[in-house]
């Protein structure tokens, strides 16, 4: 989704940047950073205007703050999972599942940090600061196959797709307070 291939549809493109990849696999010693020589093209079609389909209902006063970000939160993550599940139908796959967590489970786990809670690592290979980023990863995948699985969304830039998760949606904000 952050499109390290360039934009969709141009397969002269992607050969070459495949090319200089797998060329990479031949040194001596690694690891290997290197820039590729190319900018990538742009995409011609028309820029989506990303806007997140969930809106939330009327704050209940009684919640403390945590207790809202967090609702509010798991109401857009489940405003979002029609569309994630036609993504995985059209698509079949999904880049959802580095934590090793069920999807719904996600939304608890982080909430569980700002609840003041400290949880415990649901695997016992990873330690809990390398879940949490596995969980972050998995959200981000999550809403981004979600979004792109819209009608009209043909195409979207990664920056743009940035900018909308962390600037209009409850989960860019969740994973904003998780980290402070």
């Amino acid at each position: 989704l952050g499109r390290p291939l360039g934009a969709p549809n141009n397969p002269e493109f992607q050969k070459r940047v495949l090319a200089v990849v797998l060329k990479l696999l031949e040194a001596p010693v690694g690891p290997v950073l290197v820039d590729f020589p190319e900018e990538a093209p742009t995409s011609d079609e028309e820029p989506v205007i990303l806007a997140c389909p969930y809106f939330p209902k009327k704050e209940d006063a009684k919640l403390s703050e945590t207790e809202r970000l967090c609702a509010n939160f798991k109401a857009e993550m489940m405003s979002l999972r029609p569309w994630y599940d036609i993504s995985t139908q059209k698509h079949q796959r999904t880049t959802v599942g580095v934590s090793g967590l069920p999807l719904d489970d996600l939304a608890g786990f982080l909430c569980s940090f700002l609840a003041g809670d400290k949880p415990l690592s649901p695997r016992k290979d990873v330690s809990l600061a390398y879940e949490l980023r596995y969980v972050a990863d998995d959200l981000k995948a999550y809403y981004f196959e979600a979004v792109m699985a819209r009608p009209g969304m043909g195409s979207s830039e990664s920056e743009a797709l940035a900018e909308w998760f962390w600037g209009e949606t409850v989960a860019g904000k969740m994973l904003m307070a998780v980290r402070e």
